[in-house]
């Protein structure tokens, strides 16, 4: 049970916070500010997470892609979004795309995704192109999904 000196501590409360799971600067902003802390009080907490490691967007967008890609074959496209989506700058999500989704990873990943949607599809007469719309939605680019549906 937490005391009412520790709801309304911004320290304390950014510690909790990270105690379930890693969050992005921008997204630990966006959960401080929910709770009614003032700007100076927030630019304080995220300065000092940052300074005692515990907040690092290029660690954040790393450790998230990882686990993604650990899980969910999806492409780069998709990872960018939802990167993009918790806040983490494009330059930072350019060098995470380029150290865990390298473009031979990539054709695997979707090799994967297309086996994981035939599994639970039934070959139809427009199937090519519902696979198509789903490697695409899945984050894999065009040039690839085409070269993957028109192999010989």
């Amino acid at each position: 049970m937490s005391s009412p000196s520790q709801h309304n501590d911004p320290y304390y409360q950014a510690q909790a916070i990270l105690s379930r799971r890693d969050h992005s600067e921008a997204e630990m902003r966006h959960k401080l500010a929910r709770k009614q802390f003032s700007p100076a009080q927030i630019e304080a907490v995220t300065a000092w997470l940052k300074n005692k490691k515990l907040l690092n967007d290029a660690q954040f967008a790393h450790d998230y892609s990882v686990s993604v890609l650990r899980t969910k074959a999806v492409g780069p496209r998709w990872l960018r979004g939802k990167l993009k989506e918790r806040g983490i700058a494009a330059e930072i999500i350019a060098d995470t795309l380029a150290g865990t989704l390298p473009a031979a990873a990539e054709k695997n990943l979707l090799e994967r995704a297309a086996q994981q949607w035939q599994k639970t599809h039934v070959p139809t007469a427009g199937s090519r192109e519902k696979l198509g719309r789903f490697l695409l939605a899945r984050g894999f680019s065009p040039a690839l999904v085409t070269a993957y549906l028109f192999k010989s």
